[in-house]
């Protein structure tokens, strides 16, 4: 049994770790494009230990975050204001 053969499944355990938080990551609603990109990085940088926190983090996350990341204060004030007066906010389609 040569070196290669005791390094080549972890290895390549490893790869397919990083690869499922990675599509993991990119498939987060709650994540903006550049924490996406930041995460998929230390996914991959950081061997083992950045992928296991940061897939722990993305399954622990599901469902809890709004599909836009955050939903800011100007947002909520305006929901807040349609629903005062009962009424619905303008669409946003072109005219």
């Amino acid at each position: 049994m040569t070196w290669t053969d005791i390094i080549e499944a972890p290895l390549v355990g490893l790869m397919v770790l990083n690869a499922v938080v990675s599509i993991a990551i990119v498939r987060s609603d709650g994540l903006t494009g550049r924490q996406k990109v930041m995460q998929i990085l230390i996914v991959w940088l950081v061997p083992v230990l950045g992928g296991l926190f940061l897939g722990m983090f993305i399954w622990t996350q599901r469902g809890s975050a709004p599909a836009t990341g955050y939903v800011s204060t100007a947002d909520q004030a305006a929901s807040q204001a349609y629903d005062a007066i009962d009424a619905s906010p303008p669409s946003r389609e072109s005219h």
